[in-house]
């Protein structure tokens, strides 16, 4: 069995691909911009290195598939193809929200819905095999999903034993210095599923602080929360009261502190960070 695809897109499916993806660029680019604009520091460069990121792969997509001749037929293996799949993909669930985005400001459009109902039959895999699994990479980093009112929310990582030094903490930085704090064992209401809360909230935060005790290092949900946050290149600000630093929060530069904790000097040096 050969490991290479020939691949070619054809119209009208080839124009569709292509405005989705300028679409996409257009899109993604504002939303940075938008949100860069209220940021600075580590958190406004970890915003530029997934702009980077998703914008160098539209590009490499456009320029090898789409600005070549239309009948040119490109060779290429299997794992390039799910990739290029993936870029498509999620390119046309961008332009389709956007094109729904507009029926919804203006009315019944009969081009833009007959136009959705082309998106839609590419996405459902008549035509090519698109991952419905791995096709929100870019609508994850777009204003349709967030909003800036989540600028200022800060992802609290910690053991439930530690709840009441965290607390002092979180409390300084809503009140003094205006954050919105998200601590799992405290802002989950009783009967929500707090695993999709808790993945939704790591999405939208500017950043996450780790309070990294014992207790942090006995406990699996707080190291999946900050390997999450690694993945989705959220950053990390990590309380350090051990040497030891357990994980792949060794990497990461972090604050040292001792008791008795001087909490107004935490939140401080965490405010520096994430302002």
């Amino acid at each position: 069995m050969s490991n290479y695809w020939n691949l070619n897109f054809r119209e009208p499916n080839r124009t569709i691909m292509h405005n989705a993806i300028k679409e996409t660029k257009n899109k993604i680019n504002e939303y940075f911009e938008l949100k860069q604009s209220i940021t600075t520091g580590i958190v406004q460069q970890a915003l530029e290195k997934k702009r980077r990121e998703l914008i160098n792969g539209l590009n490499y997509v456009e320029s090898t598939y789409f600005q070549t001749e239309k009948w040119s037929f490109h060779r290429i293996r299997k794992r390039e193809l799910d990739t290029v799949l993936e870029i498509i993909g999620g390119s046309l669930k961008v332009h389709k929200l956007l094109l729904e985005e507009e029926l919804k400001q203006h009315g019944p459009l009969s081009d833009v819905e007959n136009y959705i109902k082309d998106i839609e039959n590419l996405l459902s895999g008549k035509d090519y095999s698109f991952n419905e699994q791995n096709l929100d990479v870019y609508t994850d980093y777009l204003s349709l999903k967030k909003s800036p009112q989540n600028s200022n929310l800060i992802f609290m990582s910690y053991a439930n034993k530690d709840k009441k030094d965290v607390g002092k903490l979180c409390d300084i930085l809503e009140e003094k210095y205006n954050y919105r704090v998200f601590r799992a064992h405290d802002t989950i209401d009783i009967g929500e599923e707090w695993k999709d809360e808790i993945i939704q909230r790591l999405d939208e935060c500017i950043g996450l602080v780790a309070w990294v005790t014992k207790n942090f290092r006995m406990r699996a949900w707080p190291h999946q929360e900050c390997g999450y946050a690694i993945a989705k290149n959220v950053p990390i600000y990590p309380i350090l009261m051990m040497k030891k630093i357990p994980g792949i929060l060794e990497y990461i530069q972090g604050l040292p502190v001792s008791t008795p904790l001087d909490f107004d000097l935490i939140a401080e040096e965490i405010n520096k960070t994430f302002s």
